[in-house]
């Protein structure tokens, strides 16, 4: 019977589907673009089923979103916008891909995509992804079959991002997979299915019937009925054939209808897997055939057709207009012109058939009204839209343009008011707002754009003509324009005009006005039409201001050109076939005409003279017709030209300065022989590639493809005398790549070059000076009159390089030469200044003159000149004045040859003279200038920066600011004001310096001079910045001053305000230096409000630092004041602070200036503070803290760590990680901005490479990879290490390197014996070990004898490869190396039998990790075991037999071990310590395993039951662990999810994301540990363990539902949800089998399908599985899968054979068996059997009693019995007296009671009121009255029930009371300070005078805490503390917050002392003054003289706040003390007056 019942699920199962089919783009289409979304369309004749498609997505894209639409991408034009409101919708978030960028992959788990029959889908695939930039030859539809995939369209490929796809056309790369959408197993479907014919009541069905099917049915119901509830037309082939005819339908009315086929005689089908659709019509037929023609500007002529039986026809148009027609065509009138309409026809049929459907629309666009000439058209009206690029752009109604201008496509005409990007456009409009474009770049040859004029009436014209300008620039080859003309409303088209090439020269000349004689369509209404003909690369042509008008009478001349010049004349050229006499008038550039020289000529062309050399002019030309009677045309122009050079004679100089950048120099040419275009080679001034003197150079740039006989050349201006042999040129030249060389020839035709020199480049990008003589000697051949620079290609292999030449020079040569320029310099100072050139003279003297700027050698503003020595290169200028600008000159004296040229200028500055201190620059003056980025900014001329500020191409210097810098790390904003000065650290490299100085200062008038400055300092890798004085003119510098690191957290914190002591710069001049260094990367530097004054009279001190620092010892070092007495010194833990009672510190004193102190502990950080005392009450603030760390001790070998400590900090982020203190890494572990790094992690990092665990527990150690670039290097150092303990040293260490076979880049460990001095290189690793993140770690050993008696360093070193593959490493071990070593693995219990026994067995694995085979014959072992649980157990294993080889690992097994109570049990496991054990960590295994050990017969409920009717009844069952092989799979079928009948969609064909499996066995039975195991060909497929708790119900089933995916369809009475987890999905007629295992791998059970064998490996054996399967699949009637001996026992089928089983209905058509009884189960009451079921219901009862029921089972763990007790009360009892509660208070109360004489037991239940005492509630059993209540809430009532048993059942009684809500505890504080000294004062603390108190908690503040009654608290300061005292009782708790009054500790550490400020001091006797107290107090303010007299006394009140000022003004000078007395204490403070 369980045959046949599993034949009947599978006929579903195995219905085949259709076969699949692919249709894929590539390789016709190939990956040319990309973006994140790419869009498609698929059609259909039949229906189909999308089953897979797949793309091409980029490498790391691992998910895609799909959108789709039905109906098609559904749009006219682009971009296509992706959002609902347009249809569109999610058809799938976030699906699995694995993108490699490659090749197409699949997405994974695609959800299917319907496509109906003639139906068509759109679809968008978003992601990282390729796509196909696609020609227009390209083919664009795919078919196969039924399907077609349209991609690469006009319409139909879009590419860009969701949700608007802007780029078109782009075709999707990739493939689909498809199956139509039947279900069935015959081979031939059915296709072609179509619905036609459709009216009122009747349809007609047709489709193409499958070869070889015998007979097809249709049924068909209205939309959405279930199939088996419609009408059906069946007929047989081939006597009945489609198509078929549905009839008796209803009116308007949708319907759905399914198809199938029958075949192999009956025995197969096919058939529609989803409906088709269709609608029947209205009685009264619908029009057809609706058009609208004869469109005019107000009217339009409508036609249609009708079948007949209308009275009218509705026309609807416009907004809701209509008009009514009787018959066709209609004439619509009253239109708009220039309007679109859509027009729709609804057809009356009168009263009894009605109205029609509308048919439509038929759309159209009344053209406009007709113009009439004149006409004009500038663009420039608000009916032109011009949006400066190719979209959102429109044009006025009556022109109309092709391609439109809204569409995507880039070749068309647009509108633009700016000059496009393309550079070829014009620069401005003619007519000063827009003018017409077509851009050729987008173009493709032979495309063709067009635009089209409005129709314009010129009959009011003699002679028509066409104006208009125009714009052609493309500086290659643009293609042809045309202009058209139609006078048949465009029926045909007459070309008029004609233009090929460029007209404009460059994008900036001006337009050219353009006339077309039209007289030919004089009388006509014409239109106008610009045809832009495409050529695919470049060359845009622009139109404007299009007029038709009359013709000129005197036609202008065109097409005016200047094509040749000499140096004093032109030739001028233009086109005018009809004119015989013109007038030219010329000028210089930008002349007003009138003024210019004019002729009048009858030549053309005609030659103009007189013109000068290398000039720019302008030419105008017009027609001059006056002999004729007409006049003068227009003038033409201007047309601009230059002349040629003159040749120049020497000396002449071009630095190129002044010449346009990116063009040829003035005057000069070039030489190429390969290379033409833009981006190809190169001769032309430059900008970029900083020039030798800004702002440009000459380059020469050297492309690819060139041999070495090309010529790449610069040829200078042609010299006259140059042919005289006595000239040289003098230049500087430079080469982008060393190795270059430059050649120096001459020439005089352009073309062959004479070489005289070659200049070879050894070094790249630096310039140098050169000189090359022109003379015979030097190769000149003296015919030559031009100097020629050529790249030197014959030398060099390199490409795209440059040369550059700066500041030529051609000159005569000297008679020696002078010093070169480079070497002149200077040091200025005030009045005088050094001034030197280089050494070496070739004369007899050097001559010397200097000036101020641009005066003459020998005249002008000459101030001194001097001869020296031609051995001396340096001398001094005199005569200057202090802060002025001034440049000298040096020549030669040649031995009386005469003299070298003069070579200068050399500029300099003199200093500023000195200033006097006091000093105050906040740089907000008129002399600094913000310019708010890196150029245009300057400095006041008496300070200097280096790099100098003017430098706008060096990032690196000091500028002035006034706002934040865009990086984020500067300030906000200035601190005084307006400017700061700020140095931009980002484009620095590693080393740069920039220097910011002062002007000189005099400080001879301050007693002590200081510098006071405010500095800005925001970022964590930000570099030094160091402040340096010089006292001798900048010759040498002291440092006085050091801050690394950042001051500032963020960029809006506040300034700081900085003090530098200069007490050994008393009474000298001085300058200050600001040095900020560079490190290449971030951390910008500000300072402002820089001051030299005097010293406060005790200055704080500064510049502190810690040095000599070792492990126990450092010493404290700053700058002291000069004033001071002592210096108080305060130290303690990092976080201290001083004077408080936070942490406590040490405070110290000490004379000097540093502080040695040895007391501290190794490997810790620490705080210092410092403050100088001066004399009696003048002391300074406490400056710090300093944070400083001693060096961690040297660590003894057995050295080790698996970084799992609370030392080590894992944040799971790549910031918030800490090392331990000993440990070191760089970059740091801190550095949240370096990702590269290694750090603390615990769990598996996010990039899928690095171990999914740690190896040890806790955290190891890692490093990420893709944070870094090829070279980069990280470090994890060691702490030392004392290897001399050890006999032979080695290290072990645990790896994991996984790159998902990717590249990893090495790792290596290194050693140093000299502190890190020098490192041997241990060990390296190459690639990756493991192959995946799941992969175990692997051990690692190194020999470290050859270490052994020494004390080394260690260090891990990373390097990186900007790419993947990530390291890590863990359990570091140093030891002594022995010989092998033993690591405990992992434990388990291994419970053979469900019984409670005293022998059950637990196993303990472990490995040999080290050395050779252990033999534990000679070696035994013994291995520990501890189990806690119910019961404990302690033992041994001892293993002495048997050997392990190296990396094998054992299992041992110990036996009796009690279990035998129910519980949770676990065991440590222990190796013991032997000879085999380097590492001992790893010995010990806690937790090694644990169990849940279930009592095998558990009775419900658990509590006893009150029984009080006679009516009320009890279930009770048992539930019962027995042995595995009770278990039977009985069903496996498949869940769908429709109410009724067939599932939704149809019975499926094969196991797919819903089906179940259902289990048999003992009811109530648990399924934990059970497996099903899913097996096909000779596979595993997947598995399934069941958890504990998965028990069977009450009829002994369990349904387990499984499936690949997780759907939401399920029945409702589903056991165990498997989906997802280890299962999958079999296609139709898959032969399969499944099988259950227990808990030990025991098979229970094993069923199969189409007669699936077994393989061997799945151990299935006769006794597990027999009986006949089923030889095939399809046979209907049979629900389970396969045969199996257990069958006929446990199912009945009662179904027909065809009978299919409703998955929404389990067990529907099944008839269950009553649930099987238990061999040796019982329930017996009073020792009889009343049931053998486990479950089962009890009662009612007549008799009051207690009824103990006893579930029994006699099997195999012998009798075993558990009991539940009925207690029955039916009025035979006595219920308990006298309920009384007591003693309530808010937790706990007392119950009181009288009970019977006759009672047995009793019983307390209590709860929250309303209760069931028979189900829960808090339970006593048998307490003595009165009894506790405890566990109550405050405020709550509650129910208590006191049931009495007897001898005849039980009865009882409830009493309900509430808690108290209180009362809360009371305080009662106080507290008294009992002692006081210098540095603390002890405070005590009662609070005895609480009431009703359980328990005191003290919180001081700063996380001190205190408990009990009484406490006492140090504190470290006086103040006004808070104190906070809760207590609790169990009502709640209350707590007060009072403030303690700390006095008498020294004042100085008070709220006065730490603010009190007095400035300006020293002063003139006027100081202000201010401070602020902890409350308010009493305040005394005196001022005592020398003499001790009090010469001014102020009481000031009760205070809190002061600041206010003291006027001593009237004193003498000198020192006075300052008295503020509060009643706190007295602090003292001097001030003086000067």
């Amino acid at each position: 019977m369980k045959k046949l019942l599993l034949f009947g699920c599978l006929i579903f199962i195995g219905l085949g589907a259709y076969a699949q089919d692919t249709i894929s783009t590539v390789p016709t289409f190939i990956n040319n673009n990309g973006q994140s979304g790419v869009s498609f369309e698929i059609e259909a004749t039949a229906a189909i089923k999308v089953i897979g498609i797949a793309n091409y997505f980029n490498s790391g894209v691992t998910s895609t979103t799909i959108w789709i639409r039905t109906g098609g991408l559904g749009i006219t034009s682009g971009p296509l916008s992706v959002t609902a409101a347009n249809g569109w919708s999610q058809h799938q978030i976030s699906a699995t891909v694995a993108g490699n960028g490659s090749s197409p992959v699949y997405v994974q788990n695609l959800t299917p995509i319907l496509i109906p029959a003639n139906g068509k889908v759109g679809i968008v695939i978003q992601g990282g992804l390729s796509y196909y930039t696609v020609p227009s030859t390209a083919p664009t539809t795919f078919t196969n079959g039924v399907a077609t995939l349209n991609a690469g369209g006009a319409l139909t490929g879009f590419g860009g991002t969701v949700p608007s796809l802007g780029f078109n056309p782009r075709g999707f790369l990739g493939s689909i997979v498809f199956e139509e959408d039947l279900l069935g197993n015959c081979t031939d479907p059915f296709t072609n299915v179509t619905t036609d014919s459709i009216l009122a009541t009747t349809a007609q069905i047709n489709w193409t019937p499958g070869a070889g099917n015998n007979s097809f049915w249709v049924e068909y119901g209205l939309a959405g009925f279930t199939p088996g509830s419609g009408t059906k037309i069946t007929g047989s082939y081939p006597g009945a054939q489609p198509p078929v005819n549905l009839t008796g339908l209803s009116v308007n009315t949708d319907y759905d209808y399914y198809i199938g086929e029958i075949c192999n005689s009956g025995a197969d089908s096919i058939y529609s897997a989803s409906p088709n659709k269709f609608k029947t019509t209205k009685l009264c037929a619908p029009a057809t055939n609706l058009a609208a023609t004869n469109i005019f500007a107000t009217s339009a002529d409508i036609s249609w057709s009708h079948a007949g039986g209308a009275n009218s026809f509705t026309i609807y148009y416009g907004a809701g207009l209509s008009q009514t027609a009787t018959s066709s065509p209609y004439t619509l009138t009253g239109l708009t012109s220039n309007t679109a309409y859509d027009i729709y026809v609804v057809a009356d049929c009168g009263t009894t058939n009605g109205i029609s459907d509308s048919i439509g629309p038929a759309s159209f666009f009344t053209p406009c009204t007709i113009t009439t000439a004149p006409f004009i058209e500038n663009f420039d009206g608000t009916t032109w839209i011009a949006s400066g690029n190719n979209n959102a752009n429109s044009i006025d109604q009556c022109w109309s343009s092709s391609p439109a201008t809204s569409s995507t496509t880039v070749f068309k005409w647009i509108p633009r008011s700016t000059a496009p990007t393309s550079g070829n456009g014009p620069l401005v409009d003619k007519t000063g707002g827009n003018f017409m474009y077509c851009e050729a770049s987008g173009s493709a040859s032979g495309n063709v754009a067009e635009l089209i004029s409005p129709q314009i009436d010129a009959s009011g014209l003699t002679t028509p003509g066409l104006y208009f300008e125009q714009h052609r620039f493309s500086n290659a080859t643009i293609a042809d324009m045309q202009v058209q003309v139609s006078n048949d409303f465009g029926t045909t088209w007459d070309t008029v005009y004609t233009v090929a090439g460029d007209i404009q020269t460059s994008n900036s000349a001006p337009w050219l006005l353009e006339f077309v004689n039209l007289a030919a369509y004089t009388g006509d209404t014409i239109m106008v039409k610009f045809v832009q003909i495409g050529n695919g690369c470049c060359g845009d042509a622009a139109i404007d201001k299009v007029e038709i008008k009359e013709a000129p009478t005197c036609p202008w001349p065109t097409s005016v050109t200047v094509p040749s010049t000499t140096s004093s004349s032109a030739i001028v050229n233009w086109t005018d076939p009809s004119g015989t006499s013109w007038d030219l008038e010329w000028g210089p550039v930008g002349f007003t005409q009138g003024t210019g020289n004019v002729k009048t000529t009858s030549s053309n062309p005609d030659t103009i003279t007189g013109l000068g050399s290398d000039t720019e002019y302008e030419v105008y030309v017009r027609a001059n017709c006056v002999t004729g009677g007409n006049g003068f045309s227009i003038w033409i122009g201007p047309i601009p030209f230059r002349t040629k050079c003159a040749p120049f004679t020497a000396p002449y100089f071009n630095d190129f300065s002044t010449d346009i950048a990116n063009t040829l120099p003035n005057c000069w040419s070039q030489i190429k022989t390969y290379g033409t275009g833009n981006f190809q080679t190169q001769i032309e001034t430059e900008a970029f590639g900083n020039p030798y003197s800004t702002p440009n150079h000459l380059g020469i740039y050297n492309w690819a493809n060139f041999t070495a006989t090309d010529v790449l050349a610069a040829v200078s201006p042609s010299f006259s005398d140059l042919t005289a042999g006595d000239k040289r040129v003098n230049f500087f030249a430079k080469t982008t790549w060393a190795g270059n060389n430059l050649l120096i020839g001459t020439t005089s035709d352009g073309v062959t070059v004479n070489y005289i020199d070659t200049i070879p480049f050894p070094t790249a990008n630096s310039y140098q000076q050169y000189f090359v003589d022109l003379n015979s000697a030097n190769g000149y051949n003296g015919i030559d009159n031009q100097v020629v620079f050529a790249f030197d290609l014959s030398n060099t292999t390199n490409t795209f390089d440059w040369i550059y030449i700066d500041d030529f020079t051609y000159e005569q040569i000297p008679a020696c030469n002078p010093p070169t320029i480079t070497s002149l310099g200077a040091v200025p100072g005030i009045t005088t200044a050094t001034v030197f050139w280089g050494s070496g003279s070739q004369g007899d003297a050097t001559q010397v003159q200097w000036g101020t700027p641009n005066f003459m050698q020998g005249t002008g503003a000459l101030v001194g000149s001097t001869t020296v020595n031609g051995t001396v290169d340096t001398t001094v200028a005199t005569g200057l004045t202090g802060n002025t600008q001034y440049e000298f000159w040096v020549r030669d004296s040649c031995n009386a040859s005469g003299f070298s040229p003069w070579i200068g200028p050399y500029t300099f500055y003199t200093l500023c003279s000195p200033l006097s201190a006091p000093f105050a620059e906040n740089f907000d003056g008129s002399t600094w200038f913000a310019s708010g980025n890196n150029t245009g900014n300057t400095i006041n001329n008496c300070w200097s920066s280096s790099p100098d500020v003017s430098l706008g191409n060096e990032p690196f210097k000091w500028i002035p600011r006034s706002t934040g810098p865009t990086s984020g790390n500067g300030p906000l904003n200035d601190n005084t004001g307006l400017n700061f000065m700020y140095c931009e650290a980002s484009g620095s490299t590693s080393g740069d310096i920039a220097y910011l100085t002062t002007p000189l200062i005099d400080v001879s008038s301050l007693t002590a001079p200081a510098l006071y400055f405010d500095q800005h300092r925001f970022s964590a890798t930000i570099a030094d910045l160091d402040v340096e004085v010089s006292n001798d003119f900048g010759a040498t510098w002291t440092n006085v001053y050091t801050i690394t690191g950042q001051v500032q957290t963020s960029s809006s914190a506040p300034w700081s305000s900085e003090f530098v002591n200069l007490p050994i710069f008393v009474g000298d001049t001085i300058s200050v230096r600001f040095v900020q260094t560079g490190n290449g990367c971030c951390g910008d530097a500000a300072i402002d409000n820089v001051e030299i004054k005097e010293a406060p009279t005790c200055p704080d001190p500064g510049n502190l630092s810690a040095v000599s620092v070792s492990d126990t010892a450092a010493t404290f070092t700053w700058l002291g004041s000069l004033t001071s007495v002592y210096n108080e010194v305060w130290w303690g833990p990092v976080g201290f602070f001083q004077g408080t009672g936070t942490t406590g510190g040490t405070k110290m004193t000490t004379t000097t200036d540093s502080l040695t102190v040895d007391t501290l502990m190794d490997g810790s950080c620490y705080d210092y503070y410092v403050r100088s005392v001066c004399g009696p009450g003048d002391t300074t603030i406490w400056v710090g803290p300093y944070t400083f760390c001693t060096l961690c001790k040297t660590f003894t070998a057995p050295f080790f760590e698996d970084f799992d400590g609370p030392s080590w900090t894992a944040s799971g982020t790549n910031a918030g990680n800490q090392l331990n203190q000993c440990w070191s890494s760089s970059p740091d572990v801190s550095q949240a901005a370096e990702p590269f790094k290694w750090i603390p992690r615990s769990t598996g990092p996010t990039s899928g490479n690095g171990p999914l665990t740690d190896n040890t527990g806790g955290n190891f150690m890692y490093c990420e990879a893709s944070g870094s670039s090829p070279g980069d290097i990280a470090y994890l150092s060691l702490p030392p290490i004392d290897l001399s303990s050890l006999s032979n040293a080695g290290m072990y260490f645990d790896q994991h390197r996984n790159a998902n076979n990717g590249s990893i880049a090495d790792m290596s460990v290194e050693i140093s014996t000299n502190n890190g001095s020098t490192w041997d290189t241990l060990y390296t690793v190459t690639g990756q070990i493991q192959t995946t993140s799941g992969a175990p770690w692997v051990t690692q050993f190194i020999d470290l004898n050859a270490y052994t008696s020494n004390t080394v360093l260690i260090r891990f070193i990373q390097d990186g490869n900007g790419c993947c593959g990530d390291a890590a490493i863990d359990n570091i071990i140093i030891n002594s190396v022995v010989a092998e070593d033993l690591e405990v693995l992992a434990g388990s219990f291994d419970r053979q039998d469900p019984c409670l026994t005293t022998n059950d067995t637990l196993k303990v694995s472990f490995r040999n990790n080290l050395g050779s085979t252990v033999n534990f014959a000679t070696d035994p072992l013994t291995v520990n075991y501890d189990v806690s649980g119910p019961i404990n157990t302690v033992g041994t294993i001892t293993v002495n037999s048997g050997t392990l080889a190296l990396g094998d690992t054992l299992e041992v097994m110990a036996t009796n071990i009690d279990l035998s109570a129910p519980g949770m049990y676990m065991f440590d496991a222990y190796l013991d310590s032997n000879a085999f054990n380097l590492d001992p960590f790893n010995d010990t295994l806690l937790g090694a395993a644990s169990i849940d050990v279930k009592a095998p017969l558990d009775a419900k409920p658990d509590t006893v039951t009150f029984i009080n009717n006679t009516t009320d009844t009890v279930n009770i069952e048992a539930t019962l662990l027995f042995g595995a092989s009770t278990f039977f799979i009985t069903e496996i079928c498949h869940f769908r999810g429709s109410t009724n009948g067939a599932p939704t969609g149809g019975w499926p064909s094969y196991l797919t994301a819903d089906d179940y499996i259902e289990i048999t066995g003992p009811p109530g039975a648990d399924l934990g540990g059970i497996t099903f195991e899913q097996w096909s060909t000779t596979s595993l497929n997947g598995t399934i363990t069941f958890p504990s708790g998965t028990f069977l119900s009450p009829n002994g089933t369990a349904i387990i539902m499984t499936g690949q995916t997780a759907s939401a369809s399920q029945p409702a009475n589903f056991l165990y949800d498997g989906r997802g987890t280890g299962t999958v999905t079999y296609g139709s007629g898959t032969a399969a089998g499944r099988i259950l295992k227990d808990a030990q791998g025991n098979i229970i059970d094993a069923v199969g399908y189409n007669a699936y064998t077994f393989p061997a490996t799945a151990g299935v054996t006769a006794q597990d599985w027999s009986g006949t399967a089923p030889t095939g699949s399809g046979s209907a009637g049979n629900r389970l899968e396969g045969a199996d001996v257990n069958s006929a026992t446990n199912w009945v089928n009662s179904g027909t054979s065809t009978q299919k089983q409703n998955p929404n209905a389990l067990n529907q058509n099944v008839v269950l068996p009553t649930p099987p009884s238990l061999a040796g189960f019982t329930w017996t009451l009073n020792g009889n059997i009343i049931d053998t079921l486990t479950s089962i219901t009890v009662g009612p009862y007549t008799t009051s009693g207690i009824y103990n029921y006893v579930a029994e089972y006699n099997g195999q763990c012998g009798l075993i019995t558990d009991t539940v007790v009925v207690v029955v009360n039916l009025g035979g009892c006595v219920p308990p007296t006298a309920l009384a509660m007591s003693n309530v208070t808010c937790s706990d109360a007392d119950i009181s009671w009288t009970s019977d004489a006759g009672t047995l037991l009793s019983f307390v239940r209590y709860d929250t009121t309303g209760f069931n005492p028979a189900t829960g509630g808090a339970l006593l059993i048998n307490p003595t009255s009165p009894a506790t209540l405890t566990g109550l809430m405050p405020g709550t009532t509650y129910d208590v029930w006191v049931a009495d048993s007897c001898a005849t059942g039980a009865a009882g009684s409830m009493i309900t009371f509430t808690t108290a809500s209180g009362p809360l505890p009371t305080i009662a504080v106080s507290y008294t300070q009992t002692s006081t000294t210098l540095s603390s004062a002890v405070v005590s603390f009662d609070a005895t005078g609480s009431t009703g108190v359980d328990t005191y908690t003290w919180d001081f503040g700063g996380g001190s805490m205190g408990t009990g009654v009484n406490a006492t608290f140090t504190y470290a300061a006086n103040g006004t503390f808070p104190v906070t005292l809760t207590v609790t009782n169990g009502c709640g708790s209350v707590d007060s917050t009072f403030n303690v009054i700390v006095q008498g500790i020294s004042i100085e550490e008070s709220a006065l002392g730490q603010s009190l400020s007095i400035f300006p001091n020293p002063s003139d006797g006027n100081f202000n003054l201010s401070f602020t107290l902890e409350s308010s107090e009493n305040v005394e303010l005196r001022v005592l003289n020398s003499a001790g007299q009090i010469i001014l006394k102020n009481n000031l009140g009760s205070i809190d706040k002061y600041d206010g000022s003291i006027d001593l003004s009237n004193q003498a000078k000198g020192m006075y003390i300052l008295q503020i007395e509060t009643s706190n204490g007295t602090v003292n403070r001097r001030v003086t007056i000067q």
